[in-house]
């Protein structure tokens, strides 16, 4: 875990001193101390808004299992979005897994379900006899990939949690005859699998560059393919790649524009992605060997391809794709028929739900360097005018912005007149490879920039004021509205965050390698013991460290897991302690709601409960529910006051109360206007 010194850290040409260091141990009677005070201040806060807690849980219960979906069938099993499989004939029963792959009656699966949420995977393999699952073998601590390829079950090695640095195949039916097939000793580096069609390769990545290495599909053994260029996509036999100071991977009949996400492996169709992360589908002109056309306008949703597929005829080539996005849930089965040089679509699929279709507009702003910035608004249709915005950003790793049906995600909101902003964002995956890279190491300032600037058009564009706009961010999108924070702690942009499992301590987490995700991301967000120039950039952006010392006076909720490997706990418990700085957040609640038993990603049914909860508090805030002095309900107010007008001294009693209205809104103008 961490190296837990005094405070000081040292990394030879400079040092400081970090407040609460004390609390990387998260042990011993200081950290108890803390986590019973965080504990009890959620309670009270969730106490005064219970009803809605539990309201807005079962709305987002019922709607995550009504949309959830198996479209695709692939042998004995059907499958569909975040590795859910079941057998076809035991609908019953379902898998939450990691990944899986599947051949005759045996499926293969990884899982953390017996590490609480630590990412300590399981391979298991599961036959089907019968009528009954039965499990043949598990192999323990193994990283979250698995792939079926000639008779054999191909794995991830990991070392410290989050370092995949081998590759290890067994006997698929045993589970027996492992064996080494690829290692590599740079830390910077992890290894993934790829199948595609009757090929498997192995990538090497430290998200700067990749290197690309190809199983022999006779020897089984690994040759490099390519180590000379930055990015590869392998398809079948062959590889695209993206050359070095390119910014764009050459495959003729695709424009420039437009970045390859996915190629099947006989080439006839590719999945791209644009500006502001509108996805196509594109395929081969009738009897082309290099012309595209697209045959599928994705727009903006999340899509998944059935890549455990095959050909099913010799004169076919398939394509099986799910969408879903803000207005529904669709899948398309596509299938190029060679002969007759023509595509036709056999299935075309539109899930009904009982929760409506939603509105969406597209909009751009300009950043701080005159850079177009796009974002999505999502909102109820007949809604004139939004109550509030929660406004999403994330911009790390090169990750698409996933826009899903949204209802699972911010049901309860959207239901009570709230609209949904997805900021496309650099550093993320919604452009060319240059967008994600211009906010890498020291261009992380620019991601801020970004979100700023969205935030700033948005509310300009919907006419809400400053307390009714909410910023949202999970993991490293923690980094984004915790440096926005810092930015704007008065609550004159912005007046409430809400984050999950937030990477907030940034300084101390880069400069420590021997955390599990530290050396790997390098190149994500700098390595400042090595490069001065790392260490200027991130010492502006780091929220641990840049907040004033009177903390921000802005409203935040927080949640974080017990066992997270990826932000260890003690991270946004700083940060909280930072943000009421030494006038207690100046009144305005910072609350942390501490998962115990839960990972990075939280487990079910405790996610949607915690989701309920967290939705409701930001509801109450935005109806000036929560006061200034804590958690209080304003219809209990009402009743309490009318009461007092009965009495003899009622008169007296206005007038101190009129008094301490006056107060505490003069308090809230100041508080604004700074």
């Amino acid at each position: 875990m961490s190296d837990v010194d005094d405070g000081i850290r040292d990394i030879g040409y400079v040092k400081w001193n970090a407040q609460f260091s004390e609390l990387e141990k998260m042990e011993g009677a200081v950290w108890n101390a803390v986590i019973s005070d965080e504990a009890a201040r959620w309670k009270k806060a969730v106490s005064a808004v219970s009803e809605d807690a539990v309201k807005y849980s079962h709305e987002l219960e019922k709607s995550r299992k009504e949309l959830a979906v198996y479209p695709f069938s692939v042998g004995l099993i059907q499958w569909g979005p975040g590795y859910r499989w079941k057998w076809l004939q035991d609908i019953n029963k379902e898998h939450f897994v990691t990944d899986f792959d599947t051949f005759g009656n045996y499926v293969w699966e990884t899982d953390d379900k017996d590490f609480q949420g630590k990412e300590a995977y399981t391979l298991r393999a599961y036959s089907l006899e019968g009528d009954k699952e039965k499990c043949k073998w598990t192999i323990n601590n193994v990283g979250p990939s698995v792939i079926y390829y000639k008779n054999r079950i191909y794995f991830q090695g990991t070392h410290n949690i989050h370092w995949i640095c081998s590759i290890y195949s067994v006997n698929a039916i045993t589970g027996k005859d492992r064996k080494l097939v690829y290692k590599t000793d740079n830390p910077q580096f992890n290894l993934s699998l790829i199948k595609t069609g009757e090929y498997l390769y192995i990538q090497s990545t430290n998200f700067a560059i990749s290197k690309l290495y190809k199983v022999d599909e006779h020897t089984l053994k690994v040759h490099t393919i390519d180590d000379k260029t930055e990015s590869q996509i392998p398809y079948g036999s062959k590889w695209v790649s993206r050359q070095k100071g390119k910014d764009y991977y050459n495959i003729e009949g695709i424009p420039k524009s437009e970045r390859p996400l996915w190629i099947s492996p006989s080439g006839r169709f590719i999945l791209t992605v644009t500006y502001a992360g509108l996805r196509k589908l594109w395929g081969l002109y009738e009897h082309s060997t290099h012309i595209y056309k697209v045959i599928w306008n994705l727009g903006n949703g999340v899509v998944t391809v059935n890549t455990k597929s095959s050909i099913p005829t010799i004169n076919n080539v398939m394509v099986d794709i799910y969408l879903v996005n803000p207005h529904g849930q669709f899948y398309k089965k596509i299938i190029y028929n060679e002969k007759e040089g023509t595509y036709n679509t056999i299935k075309d699929i539109h899930y009904k739900t009982e929760f409506p279709s939603l509105k969406t507009t597209y909009n751009t702003t300009k950043s701080k360097d005159g850079i177009d910035v796009g974002y999505l608004t999502v909102f109820s249709k007949g809604l004139k005018k939004p109550k509030a915005l929660l406004i999403c950003g994330y911009g790390a790793y090169g990750s698409e912005t996933y826009i899903k049906r949204q209802w699972s995600d911010w049901g309860p909101l959207l239901k009570r007149g709230w609209a949904i902003v997805h900021a496309f964002i650099r550093g993320g995956g919604d452009g060319s490879d240059e967008w994600t890279q211009q906010a890498r190491t020291t261009g992380r300032y620019r991601s801020i920039d970004d979100f700023e600037s969205v935030v700033q058009d948005a509310r300009k564009k919907y006419g809400i004021n400053a307390h009714n706009t909410v910023i949202y961010g999970r993991s490293a999108g923690g980094l984004l509205v915790g440096a926005m924070t810092s930015r704007w702690p008065r609550g004159d942009l912005f007046g409430a965050v809400y984050t999950e499992v937030p990477y907030v301590d940034v300084l101390r987490t880069t400069t420590n390698p021997a955390l599990p995700l530290t050396r790997g991301e390098y190149e994500e967000f700098g390595n400042p013991i090595r490069r001065v120039e790392d260490m200027a950039a991130l010492i502006k952006v780091s929220p641990v460290d840049t907040l004033p010392p009177e903390g921000a006076s802005v409203f935040v909720v927080a949640r974080t897991g017990e066992y997270d490997t990826q932000v260890f706990a003690y991270e946004p418990v700083k940060w909280i302690l930072h943000l009421r700085g030494e006038g207690d957040g100046q009144g305005v609640p910072k609350l942390l709601g501490y998962l115990k038993d839960e990972g990075h990603f939280f487990s079910e049914p405790t996610a949607t409960k915690a989701r309920g909860e967290d939705l409701a508090l930001l509801n109450a805030w935005v109806a000036e529910k929560i006061s200034t002095k804590g958690i209080q309900m304003a219809r209990e107010r009402k009743t309490r006051h009318r009461k007092t007008r009965k009495s003899m001294e009622g008169g007296k009693r206005r007038k101190a109360g009129r008094k301490t209205a006056r107060k505490g809104r003069k308090a809230r103008k100041t508080a604004r206007k700074h």
